[in-house]
């Protein structure tokens, strides 16, 4: 029986050239194409926006203090560089940051008012994305030491290289791989890691291919800045 199928593809700009032999098979396959581009100040003003006024968010700003906040984060995201837009990733790991700073709350339930003091304790994108790593990397090198003896950062370092390329993009890893490009690891630690990346939000699973990917390729720099020439 035919079904009725649509399938959305999602894919890196520079990795559009793969899908050309693909193409001459499906002809129509870029036919219908949403290009998702970086977000300009504007576009940063309408998320902020959408965020206030929805009734179910649990993140509020004042009305007045809006646009200062947005211009805020917009200049820290961009820093120092003359350009008009930042990137989709640089801004929710940015966002994130924004809302654990008024609240402390990891677990993302409390309600959190965002506000110009809030913001400046806050550095620059490079700032937030070294200390998101290094905070995340220490706290479950601290919890599962609980349960195994002296599980260092090191270690979740060298365990973290592997979800990075060479070129300091993104590498999908299923725990398979992982365990064969790391065998001195015992596998049940790997497990737990990497479930304990998951947890964080460092990393994201596709259930149905076993596979975990970095949650944003903005991560992946400063994972390839802590890897040793033998990594």
């Amino acid at each position: 029986v035919e079904e009725p199928v649509k399938v959305i593809l999602s894919i890196r700009e520079e990795y559009l050239g793969n899908l050309f032999e693909f193409e001459k098979k499906v002809p129509q396959l870029l036919r219908k194409k949403l290009r998702v581009e970086p977000m300009s100040l504007d576009k940063v003003t309408h998320v902020l926006k959408g965020i206030n006024n929805f009734k179910l968010s649990n993140v509020r700003f004042r009305a007045d203090e809006l646009d200062p906040i947005t211009q805020g984060i917009f200049d820290r995201i961009k820093g120092k560089k003359k350009k008009w837009f930042i990137q989709l990733p640089y801004l929710q790991v940015f966002l994130d940051k924004l809302y654990f700073e008024a609240t402390q709350d990891a677990s993302h339930q409390s309600e959190a008012l965002i506000t110009p003091e809030v913001l400046n304790r806050i550095g620059d994108i490079g700032d937030v994305l070294r200390n998101f790593l290094e905070e995340q990397v220490k706290c479950i090198s601290r919890n599962l030491s609980v349960n195994n003896k002296n599980v260092s950062t090191e270690t979740i370092w060298k365990i973290l290289s592997p979800f990075c390329s060479l070129e300091g993009t993104k590498e999908p890893v299923s725990k398979q791989e992982l365990a064969n490009r790391l065998p001195d690891m015992d596998k049940s630690l790997l497990d737990e890691v990497v479930d304990a990346f998951v947890n964080s939000r460092i990393v994201n699973c596709a259930e149905n291919e076993n596979l975990y990917e970095l949650a944003h390729d903005s991560l992946a720099l400063n994972i390839a800045a802590k890897r040793s020439d033998e990594d």
